[in-house]
Parts: structure tokens; C-alpha cells; sequence
């Protein structure tokens, strides 16, 4: 399984590499930045009234392919394949009607939420892909 050049120690069972909280088979690569959540964490966070909302992003191995071009805004970036189900997308929305704050774990997930965000911010229901790259304004 591909990892960042961050993670060097490699583990024999790849099912480390996956979230306690991942529902399907479909990546081709590690989704590291929900790599340090444990079912306790979750239930902690929950304890506190904080939702939960869950998109499924299938991380392909392009998601570690460098930056080589001079300007970022001319990097393409390979597309994944997602989905948000209506009950997660009402999280979303009742957080954003209610001035809560969405917190995305990782630019995975912020890249489906960007994707499919409406002119308002808010999202629905929706399978697809994405190829967005999201970069720091110039």
C-alpha cells in the first residue's frame, strides 16, 4: 500500500493503514489523516455532542504524486471517486444552518466537500469524482 514519505516504518498487516471508521474496500492508498482516530476517540468526541458526518473518498496513489511544474495552479491533479449519503450531507448542512463549525479530517475529505459544495456551502446526496486541487491562494 502506498504511504507518504512521512510514514517510514512499514507494518505487515495493511489493514493498519485503514481507519476504524472506513466502511469499503476502494482506496489504493492509506488515508493518513484519520490514521490516529480509535473507536474511544470517536466515542469521546461524540460524548461531547460533536456530529459525525462521513464521506467516502477512494484515495488513489496519484494523491502522493509531486508538484512539477513552476506555477501549482498548472498542476493537474487525478481524479478519485466519492460519495456523501443524504443522512451525512444533513449532518453537514444542520452544522452549517446552525453557524456550527464542519471541520474536514484530511484534504481527501476537504476535496469532496469543495467539490460538491453548492454556492452556498452546503451539500446533498451525490456519487462521482473528483479531481480538484486545492492550493494556497496566490
Amino acid at each position: 500500500m502506498p504511504l507518504p514519505p512521512y510514514i517510514k516504518e512499514t507494518l505487515k498487516d495493511n489493514d493498519k493503514y485503514q481507519t476504524v471508521y472506513a466502511k469499503y474496500d476502494g482506496s489504493a492508498a492509506a488515508p493518513t489523516a484519520g490514521l490516529h482516530f480509535t473507536e474511544e476517540l470517536l466515542d469521546k468526541i461524540k460524548e461531547k455532542g460533536i456530529e459525525v458526518a462521513n464521506v467516502t473518498l477512494h484515495v488513489g496513489i496519484g494523491t502522493f504524486r509531486p508538484v512539477k511544474v513552476e506555477n501549482v495552479e498548472d498542476h493537474s491533479m487525478h481524479s478519485e471517486h466519492f460519495y456523501i449519503k443524504a443522512e451525512d450531507a444533513e449532518k453537514i448542512n444542520k452544522a452549517k444552518r446552525e453557524n456550527h463549525r464542519v471541520i474536514a479530517v484530511g484534504t481527501t475529505s476537504c476535496r469532496v466537500l469543495e467539490s460538491v459544495s453548492d454556492e452556498n456551502g452546503f451539500v446533498h446526496e451525490i456519487e462521482g469524482d473528483t479531481s480538484i486541487f486545492i492550493y494556497p491562494r496566490l
